[in-house]
């Protein structure tokens, strides 16, 4: 049996969960359940922020990280104090951060690293953060990257990546594969897609990578110009640091009526907009993976995106392309997308669904478990019997 610690840090709200979040669940909530071979130990904020799937599984110790005034001395000092003193045979990271030293074989995660490329963070954040991951790269024996396109950015600024990075795609779980494809469960949504009729849908936070300002000027382009007269465009998720900015957009285009936003949408409710939506639509210009864009694919909504980094490998020739990220070329495609007919429209869902097998439930956990085994486990010896 495999003893591995886990940094659960990224769970804060039971059942809200962050890409992050997914990912770690889709690992452990599998592999959980097979307590002769693993034994997870979560060390998290609290209890109450570990998904309820989570508890009780009987591969599953939930272990909760004590206050301390300084999250640093909490993270590089007392988290790995926590890993020794529970004999863990390695330490797993579902991103990117985490204990620099936990004292045993570490794994880390790296979904992207858009807050290098990006200029969201001012410069001497950016030093700071690349010199970190440069030492969790350092430091790990192992770095998991969710799509080939994050392996080759990660390597092109950290070659020392290269020798240890391993590509695991992010599955997206049984259970909210099951919500995303089941069409009556007898349970009305809290909130439901009803009221906003024909709708474009955009899953996501709105950090300026993400170019949701653009994707809002573009459908507004679309709808002045009369050539979207009853599709509205429905925005769930946003972020505290932009959602500001994104709603003084919306009034200043006089789009109040047009464009909706949700926040803090449970999973119920959001496999119902994913089923309801004529397109789900992103004008993003960097994605690691892409969530939204494989959730809306398994839930038989057709995808509208800027066809680069990851999306090109995640989503590929199912997605009807967004050619150049401007205000006028988005609100063309918004409207090539509402001119086809149904039979057109079929063949980007029939195509999203047979893309949607590279992420079918249970391959991301299988895929680590094999990865850990590598680590922990020692190697045969093939020498024994040989004269």
């Amino acid at each position: 049996m495999i003893r591995c610690a886990v940094d659960a840090r990224e769970f804060t709200q039971a059942n809200r969960l962050t890409g992050v979040g997914r990912f770690l669940t889709n690992i452990v909530a599998p592999l959980g359940t097979r307590p002769d071979e693993f034994e997870f130990i979560l060390f998290a904020r609290s209890l109450e922020a570990v998904p309820d799937r989570l508890k009780g599984l009987p591969g599953v110790r939930l272990e909760v990280l004590p206050a301390a005034r300084n999250p640093a001395f909490r993270e590089q000092v007392i988290l790995p104090r926590q890993v020794r003193e529970a004999a863990a045979d390695c330490f797993f990271s579902p991103w990117h951060k985490g204990p620099m030293m936990p004292g045993v074989p570490l794994v880390i995660t790296v979904h992207d690293i858009a807050f290098l490329r990006m200029p969201e963070l001012v410069p001497w954040q950016r030093f700071i953060a690349r010199w970190r991951l440069r030492n969790m790269i350092r430091r790990s024996r192992k770095v998991i990257t969710v799509s080939k396109f994050t392996e080759r950015d990660l390597v092109d600024m950290f070659p020392q990546a290269a020798e240890k990075t391993t590509v695991m795609y992010s599955d997206i779980g049984a259970d909210w594969h099951r919500m995303l494809t089941t069409r009556d469960t007898g349970l009305p949504p809290t909130v439901s897609p009803m009221p906003y009729g024909k709708f474009f849908l955009y899953v996501g936070a709105f950090k300026p990578h993400k170019n949701v300002d653009l994707l809002i000027k573009g459908f507004a382009t679309g709808v002045t110009e009369g050539n979207i007269p009853r599709h509205n465009l429905v925005l769930v998720g946003g972020d505290d640091e932009n959602l500001g900015r994104i709603k003084r957009l919306i009034e200043r285009l006089g789009m109040e009526s047009r464009v909706q936003i949700l926040r803090d949408m449970d999973d119920h409710s959001l496999s119902r907009f994913y089923r309801a939506a004529d397109w789900f639509v992103t004008a993003s210009q960097y994605e690691g993976y892409g969530y939204p864009p494989v959730e809306a694919m398994i839930a038989g909504c057709p995808v509208i995106c800027h066809p680069a980094t990851s999306l090109l490998e995640v989503v590929g020739s199912a997605a009807f392309p967004i050619p150049v990220l401007s205000e006028q070329e988005i609100a063309a495609t918004l409207v090539r997308a509402v001119r086809l007919n149904p039979a057109q429209r079929a063949d980007y869902i029939a195509a999203g669904s047979r893309q949607c097998r590279l992420f079918s439930p249970g391959q991301t956990a299988e895929a680590f478990a094999r990865l850990i085994r590598s680590l922990v486990e020692p190697a045969p010896d093939f020498s024994v019997g040989r004269g």
